[in-house]
């Protein structure tokens, strides 16, 4: 395995993976804090659709992801403003939706040759200097926003109502949660695919609930993304298993340690 750590393609996933975590450790509290755990399952599902148009119309996947991601935010945040459905039902219809979209998209352009597992599971090893590149501005632009919109956004996370009353404009807000969401989630599906995604999204943010106060919350979010990624990351070179899945069941033993230790 040290043979291996000192290999180009290896180091420049494990720095992708590490970046990603960032993004996604912050955006997964306020995720949680929303009560929209599934939401990450509907854009990693979405995002299939989104490389398939993307594909289908010559476009690059990040571009068709990016799009499909925006149009299931905007969905998804229309649906609080004029329907009666809860939003679980939406949440299904995107998630379903556009996995069901993209496969019909892929098994009539059979020209197209991708695997959708390649969606599904990513494919971390095949990550270049350009995709360190978009995911590094992704992770600063994330990280900027977040801070500077710091009191407004979780003030709206935490009670919409209290936010309204301050003067929160609460539409522009949402919006800027939603597209910092649809941009990473662009920008990582190639390397983590739509199923890891949710998995460094809900995980660490779910067990960093113990924290004292939001702002230890989000870092240690981020600690936990860090952790989950390397340790999956790590057994999937010892064991020689496949990165995506193990790096998913690490997430999920952490998820329950945290939960244990927690009623010590």
């Amino acid at each position: 395995m040290i043979d291996l750590l000192g290999q180009n393609f290896v180091q420049l996933a494990l720095i992708a993976g590490c970046l990603l975590a960032i993004p996604l450790g912050i955006l997964g509290c306020f995720t949680l804090w929303q009560r929209m755990t599934f939401f990450g399952d509907a854009m990693g599902h979405a995002a299939i659709s989104g490389v398939a148009l993307g594909l289908l119309l010559n476009l690059s996947p990040e571009i068709g992801v990016l799009a499909s991601s925006l149009v299931a935010v905007l969905i998804l945040s229309q649906h609080q403003e004029s329907s009666k459905l809860p939003l679980d039902t939406w949440l299904g219809m995107v998630s379903y939706g556009g996995l069901a979209l993209g496969l019909i998209v892929l098994s009539k352009n059979p020209t197209l040759q991708i695997n959708p597992e390649t969606i599904l599971f990513g494919e971390i090893f095949a990550t270049t200097s350009r995709d360190i590149t978009l995911i590094l501005g992704c992770t600063l632009m994330t990280t900027v926003i977040c801070v500077v919109f710091w009191r407004s956004l979780l003030t709206l996370s935490i009670n919409e109502d209290l936010a309204k009353t301050q003067t929160i404009n609460v539409r522009l807000m949402k919006a800027v949660l939603f597209t910092l969401m649809a941009i990473t989630t662009a920008v990582a599906i190639k390397i983590i695919g739509g199923l890891m995604l949710p998995a460094l999204l809900i995980f660490p943010a779910s067990s960093s609930t113990s924290a004292t106060t939001p702002e230890r919350m989000v870092v240690r979010s981020i600690v936990m993304a860090i952790i989950i990624f390397l340790l999956g990351f790590l057994a999937s070179l010892f064991f020689d298993l496949p990165c995506g899945p193990s790096i998913v069941l690490v997430g999920v033993a952490v998820l329950i340690t945290s939960k244990l230790t927690s009623f010590k």
